[in-house]
């Protein structure tokens, strides 16, 4: 079953409820935090600890759906927005998806490590087709920030989602103007309705593209 690509060919979308300050003809990212982290230990998220068996016969590690390694983005509407992300398992008894991101491939070594989970958060209907609708969830202390990505099911290793729009509903921005060119707007979502509901309506406007497993990490010799 192919992957299904929430690609529209225009950039201009109706306004809706979550269409707060930005343009309807942008694609809005807006930074989405969470005072505390909306997923914990016993919740469903990857990867995750498994052990089986007992005595000389026990096993254990982390598994995972999400294929580790380098991941180009793409955005269809722009030739020339790549971007890269890098995603590896941090060990056998604490499972993190240790995520570095940047803007050339060969920069990733030296990229900031961030520990984070892939989070199914529930399915909604794009046209005639079921979507899953996912979360990265990165960081704990103090809260999380969240990426919204969406896939259609099929029961694969995951190596391909779509890359939301993340359009802050106006109740929920927060800023306080400039930090001469730093920017202080954020997406406060402190429940998990309320990012299910932000990635359910973030599915029925164009995507921001793409993202694609292409491979294990590649370095340059040191």
């Amino acid at each position: 079953m192919s992957i299904l690509l929430l690609v529209a060919p225009a950039l201009a979308h109706a306004m809706s409820p979550y269409a707060s300050a930005q343009e309807a003809n942008e694609r809005a990212d807006d930074l989405i935090h969470a005072d505390l982290p909306l997923f914990l230990h016993d919740d469903e998220k990857y990867p995750k600890y498994v052990s089986d068996g007992e005595g000389d016969n026990w096993s254990f590690g982390c598994a995972t759906r999400v294929r580790w390694g380098d991941w180009k983005f793409s955005d269809p509407q722009d030739a020339e927005a790549e971007h890269w992300y890098r995603f590896t398992n941090y060990g056998v008894f604490h499972c993190y998806a240790m995520t570095t991101d940047a803007h050339e491939r060969t920069e990733l070594k030296e990229g900031l490590v961030e520990y984070s989970f892939f989070v199914p958060i529930g399915t909604t209907r794009v046209g005639e087709r079921m979507v899953e609708l996912w979360a990265i969830q990165s960081g704990s202390r103090p809260g999380s920030s969240y990426r919204l990505l969406a896939r259609e099911p099929d029961g694969k290793m995951i190596t391909r989602f779509t890359m939301l729009q993340q359009n802050c509903p106006g109740h929920a921005v927060r800023e306080a103007g400039n930090l001469d060119i730093s920017g202080t707007r954020y997406c406060a979502i402190n429940s998990r309705l309320e990012l299910f509901n932000l990635a359910e309506a973030m599915a029925q406007l164009p995507p921001l593209g793409m993202i694609e497993h292409v491979g294990g990490p590649i370095d340059p010799a040191d």
